[in-house]
């Protein structure tokens, strides 16, 4: 729309990692080759940027994503700026081939594939709009979303309805979000797209606390224009309203309107802000009423985020904080947390996450929101309470989550391993890759072979002379359980 289109290019380079131990110098390699008349060359984290002139502006621009093929027949991305610290300049696993494959080819039939495709360039391009500067989400992300959550949408003559469409992708995709800890940010809400290919990384995962509070009232905005649009009579008026949500989107931007979650009520900021206060309210009744019929003594606390409600219930052993959201608009349990546990409990995770449902088989009344919260809390209570009989008789049911408790620990890492789970106790030999942004381990049986990742990064780093930094080895026990 602004004439600077894009066309991506993935180079493969016909050498090891071993030539170039440092990606960022294969990629200036190849800015110095296209670096010519009427071009600029820019270095960028995952690739390389040739902007094409005409008349002093960039006319287009190709995104040259750099591999080389491994040993193992993986292709591998080279990763880094020019200016970026050695941490940040890594090869890394990908799949473009498989994960072209699977987007290209997410709907056989051909018109529903189109439609596809057509949302999926309806929402880049208002993310162009939406989004100036850092903080956008990644176009890719936006792809691989619409490959997990859209679903085509024709009406009774097989025309097909993209504003419908549209409109339930949105939902789909604020139906993600949920409350996550984050190391920086600490306890809110988030949405997770995860590469369907390897290296299977969360494609949201630079997003900050307030990127993503921001993308996702930006979603809400488009679902409110997108509702607003389908609910006018005539085709024309669907038009009107949807560039009269532009027009309230860019005057919002420049700071000459107000808030879009209320424009339907025509509520003004304080107004609004008193009507999310009686339903935290009205909610707190709900509870507590709940709590009467159980005879659990329940109190209020501070609220620690906005629309939340906070409690102290009184359980057989102690007091249990337990906080619940209260502007859950969409068909499922509200987020449930309390305070991160002293001990390991089941259901709980390490920040405090409540598991109370895992949505299969749910029906909710969405008239009866209070009533959603007081069960979600109760749910909460008596699962707080089981777990913590669940530990004073010997961790069962938190040994059968196990893993799914220690992958969300901070700074948990997943490893490699080269022996049987067998259940018997004894020394094995671990390596760390200390080099990569996210250090890799490895573990083998201490007389056994070295796996031929450690023996390929090490010959890496020896032609570098950094073999002693990039891989430790270290003796460590595995207990049998």
């Amino acid at each position: 729309m602004d004439g600077n289109f894009d066309i991506d290019v993935g180079l493969i380079f016909d050498c090891n990692q071993d030539k170039y131990p440092d990606p960022v110098a294969l990629k200036k390699k190849v800015r110095d080759a296209a670096n010519t008349n009427f071009r600029t060359v820019l270095i960028r984290r995952p690739c390389v940027t040739v902007n094409y002139m005409s008349g002093g502006e960039i006319a287009y621009h190709v995104d040259l994503a750099i591999y080389t093929k491994g040993d193992d027949g993986k292709l591998y991305l080279a990763k880094g700026k020019e200016n970026s610290a050695v941490e940040h300049r890594i090869w890394e696993v990908s799949d473009p081939k498989e994960l072209t494959k699977r987007v290209c080819g997410a709907f056989e039939d051909s018109y529903k594939l189109a439609q596809y495709r057509r949302c999926i360039r309806y929402l880049k391009r208002w993310r162009q709009v939406q989004f100036q500067g850092a903080g956008a989400p990644l176009s890719i992300a936006l792809t691989v979303a619409a490959l997990y959550w859209f679903k085509p949408n024709f009406g009774t003559s097989d025309k097909p309805v993209d504003l419908l469409a549209m409109l339930d992708w949105v939902n789909a995709m604020l139906g993600q979000f949920t409350y996550d800890h984050h190391p920086d940010d600490g306890m809110h809400l988030r949405m997770k797209v995860a590469l369907p290919v390897e290296p299977y990384s969360d494609l949201m995962a630079k997003r900050t606390a307030a990127q993503m509070k921001n993308f996702k009232e930006k979603l809400e905005s488009l679902r409110d224009a997108l509702q607003m649009a389908y609910d006018e009579d005539l085709p024309e008026d669907a038009c009107k309203r949807r560039l009269q949500s532009a027009r309230e989107v860019r005057d919002s931007q420049s700071g000459c309107a107000r808030s879009h979650q209320h424009r339907k009520l025509c509520l003004t900021k304080a107004v609004a802000e008193e009507v999310a206060l009686t339903d935290v309210d009205a909610a707190f009744e709900a509870v507590k009423t709940a709590c009467i019929s159980r005879g659990i003594k329940v109190a209020r606390l501070d609220s620690p985020a906005p629309n939340s409600l906070g409690l102290e219930l009184i359980g057989s052993t102690r007091k249990w904080p337990v906080y619940v959201a209260c502007n859950e608009e969409l068909l499922r349990l509200p987020a449930v947390w309390s305070k991160p546990p002293v001990t390991p409990l089941a259901h709980v995770s390490y920040a405090g996450s409540i598991c109370i449902d895992d949505g299969q088989g749910l029906s909710l009344d969405p008239d009866r929101r209070t009533e959603i919260v007081a069960y979600a809390v109760l749910k909460a209570y008596d699962l707080l309470e089981s777990s913590t009989s669940d530990a004073t008789t010997g961790y069962t049911e938190f040994y059968n989550e196990l893993e799914g408790y220690w992958l969300h620990l901070p700074g948990s890492l997943r490893s490699r391993a080269y022996f049987e789970v067998d259940g018997n106790s004894r020394l094995v030999k671990g390596f760390v890759n200390s080099n990569l942004k996210t250090p890799k381990w490895f573990f083998v049986e201490r007389d056994a072979e070295v796996p031929w990742e450690v023996k390929e990064c090490q010959l890496a780093c020896n032609f570098d002379h950094l073999s002693a930094l990039n891989f430790d080895q270290s003796t460590v026990t595995i207990c049998g359980v």
